[in-house]
């Protein structure tokens, strides 16, 4: 099969299944230029391009804003493209980009959701009122199969988005290290948002402090997607390191290497990029007890109360003060099974396409 890929936002996510998909067929990924998911780590962008076109993904990057002349030039050549190179399907992550609503019509169409029911737009009272919330829509009302990572995501959909739905885990990167480190770091990383629970991570460190004085709390933060509301925390104690405005992939790799286990106090969840990214290091999680982060932990005493910083500084304390050991890694998670669940979904809106070809003809 030859795939369409785009994305605007979850370009990591999105170019990792792309490079487990690319395996075994033909996959063509369409990407922004400058993506705001890399502000401050241009870098990684440029690396993770790189390692697209080496493994022979055919990488498209669309300059300019959504309807500026050089990106509707480019986009006509994609629909030049998929005249002549004849597409079976088209992928694209949940977005309100509205340009490819045309293929979304025309094409066998997955549509990925990372956090069904989510509010997108926290600022509009009123979501049917706000072209963003409405193109998303129209691209999750045309696709035949919608993608989310946990059980708990259908509840986000619809009634007539859910009978469409398919559960597909996170794909997983796993570099577990072959032992623990010692460490008192406790590592928060991720985007800032409200629901990513860091006051509530805040106030448990005090009450952690008072048993284990030694204990640290690294940070890393980058600004969330449009739309979402940013937290941030006035940070003065010594015991903490915080970055608020990005960081790279060799900074997050430095620091669950030294870390002593990861920190994920969301108040809701319905799947997580960041547990992924957590889970695949082998360090010990401490999580809220929620269905889309429960799977990641290895031992249940290390699930606390969504919003309850006494329980979290309980688990915390846990975590610090025993050797929990490198955590196994499910490979059911990991990247090319989780390709070959995405496969078997994109061959079943291919074979409904052509029953109904078939059937009209």
């Amino acid at each position: 099969m030859n795939g369409l890929f785009y994305c605007d936002w979850f370009q990591e996510y999105t170019a990792a299944l792309a490079l487990s998909v690319a395996e075994s067929h033909k996959v063509t990924l369409i990407v922004r230029e400058s993506s705001s998911e890399f502000r401050g780590r241009r870098e990684d962008e440029e690396q993770l391009h790189r390692d697209l076109m080496q493994a022979g993904i055919d990488l498209r990057v669309l300059p300019g804003k959504y309807s500026s002349v050089r990106s509707m030039f480019n986009i006509y050549k994609i629909r030049s493209d998929k005249r002549k190179n004849g597409y079976d399907y088209f992928h694209i992550q949940s977005t309100d980009d509205p340009r490819f609503l045309w293929l979304a019509l025309r094409m066998p169409t997955v549509c990925t959701v990372h956090e069904p029911g989510a509010r997108q737009d926290l600022h509009n009272e009123f979501p049917l009122l706000n072209r963003g919330e409405v193109v998303r829509r129209l691209y999750r009302y045309l696709a035949r199969r919608i993608v989310v990572h946990t059980q708990s995501g259908l509840a986000g959909l619809s009634a007539r988005e859910a009978r469409k739905a398919v559960v597909i885990p996170h794909g997983v990167h796993a570099s577990v290290p072959t032992e623990s480190v010692a460490s008192k770091t406790i590592l928060f990383f991720g985007r800032v948002s409200a629901y990513k629970g860091l006051g509530t991570l805040l106030a448990a460190m005090e009450h952690v402090w008072k048993v284990e004085p030694q204990a640290r709390l690294q940070i890393l933060a980058s600004r969330p997607t449009p739309g979402e509301a940013e937290c941030r925390y006035d940070v003065s104690d010594g015991r903490i390191s915080a970055t608020w405005d990005g960081y790279s992939k060799s900074d997050l790799e430095h620091a669950l290497t030294n870390a002593c286990a990861v920190c994920l106090p969301y108040t809701s969840a319905s799947g997580s990029g960041v547990g992924a990214q957590a889970y695949g290091s082998g360090k010990p999680i401490v999580a809220s007890d929620l269905e889309g982060l429960r799977a990641l932990v290895a031992h249940e005493e290390l699930l606390v109360q969504p919003g309850d910083a006494d329980d979290l500084a309980r688990a915390l304390i846990l975590v610090l003060s025993r050797d929990y050991g490198v955590q196994e890694i499910d490979p059911i998670r990991t990247w090319p099974n989780v390709a070959l669940a995405h496969i078997a979904t994109y061959q079943s809106v291919v074979n409904d396409d052509e029953r109904e070809l078939q059937s009209k003809s």
